[in-house]
């Protein structure tokens, strides 16, 4: 079986894209030699595939078994030539404990507000990190 391209992220200022191709996580350029392509990351045998992956500042993100990871890309320029990708860190913990997910945008979120992106970065300038958590755990009223 194949797999086909369904989406593709371009960069905000370079002339490059993030593909999601199943497993994987592609860099792609066009040439004046054709298309060049880079995989930028693999999921492990057994784990599910990357979800909502995005350029963010410093690399590339995306949510995986509910927790948020960042794949720094330490030189991205418009050359695939000088791409260097950082070995892939994971920024949340406690994904999938207790009903928790992180970086995914919860069911109300999603159905009534058209909100499907769980997790934002904050601007380099504004000093602050932040975490976004969202909880499905069922609760149940006495009434």
């Amino acid at each position: 079986m194949s797999t086909g391209v369904h989406t593709y992220i371009p960069h905000p200022t370079l002339p490059i894209y993030l593909v999601p191709a199943g497993p994987n996580l592609l860099l792609t350029q066009n040439t004046p030699f054709g298309v060049v392509h880079k995989t930028i990351y693999t999921t492990p045998e057994g784990r599910p595939t990357p979800v909502d992956p995005r350029f963010c500042p410093g690399g590339v993100s995306f949510v995986l078994s509910s927790d948020i990871y960042l794949l720094p890309l330490d030189s991205c320029s418009s050359s695939s030539a000088d791409w260097k990708v950082g070995d892939v860190r994971r920024l949340t913990r406690g994904g999938d404990d207790d009903g928790i997910t992180c970086g995914i945008a919860d069911y109300i979120s999603q159905e009534e507000m058209d909100q499907y992106r769980g997790y934002w970065f904050c601007s380099r300038n504004s000093g602050k990190d932040k975490e976004v958590r969202g909880s499905e755990e069922r609760r149940e009223a006495i009434i």
